[in-house]
């Protein structure tokens, strides 16, 4: 679906013409076939269908639906039918438009920067200029993540045997004054345990 969604097939014989063309050089349809002996076009027919399908579904995946989002995106300003809306892949501020939405509108702030991974694969395979290299768009991604309070860096969830050597060892270990050890306890066992946030 994902390959679909990047037009991106590639027949035969055109494959087998980018490996046989010389530089310079321009064959058309019958010469390649004349060129090309039985094992090659055997080999090219493989490779196309290993490159679709061998370990490549994530990646079909993520091109799949990052055209999903860019369409529903495009829809949901509603210029589409005068033709006055660039797409996201087309420009920096397009692209920045794009992530707001998704993480505001769209309320997927976590995929965010699975979507930009994507979106960057994308345009690359499609030979686009990679939009979410640019210093602007990788500011305005981080700004979102900050402002909505998604974290950066992956969070390893605390197991109560952690939660144990930090409320009955740690603590004690780190401060004397019973007052900050009875606070950090509490804050602690108020994050660890009840999932609050305090302070």
């Amino acid at each position: 679906k994902g390959y679909a969604a990047l037009g991106n097939f590639t027949c035969v014989t055109c494959r087998m013409r980018e490996v046989l063309q010389r530089p310079g050089e321009s064959l058309t349809e019958e010469q390649v076939r004349l060129r090309a002996t039985e094992g090659f076009e055997s080999v090219t027919e493989r490779t196309m269908v290993l490159e679709l399908s061998q370990g490549k579904e994530g990646t079909a995946a993520g091109y799949g639906e990052y055209t999903r989002l860019e369409e529903e995106y495009t829809m949901g300003m509603g210029l589409v039918l005068e033709g006055q809306l660039l797409l996201p892949r087309h420009s920096a501020g397009a692209f920045n438009n794009f992530c707001t939405w998704l993480t505001l509108d769209a309320e997927r702030a976590r995929s965010l920067e699975s979507v930009v991974r994507s979106a960057g694969a994308f345009f690359t395979k499609l030979k686009l200029p990679d939009v979410t290299k640019e210093g602007s768009v990788k500011a305005h991604v981080k700004d979102l993540l900050t402002e909505v309070g998604i974290e950066h860096e992956p969070a390893t969830e605390a197991t109560p045997r952690m939660l144990e050597c930090i409320v009955n060892k740690l603590i004690n270990q780190r401060w004397t004054d019973p007052f900050i050890r009875g606070r950090e306890r509490v804050q602690i066992e108020a994050e660890g345990l009840g999932g609050c946030r305090i302070g």
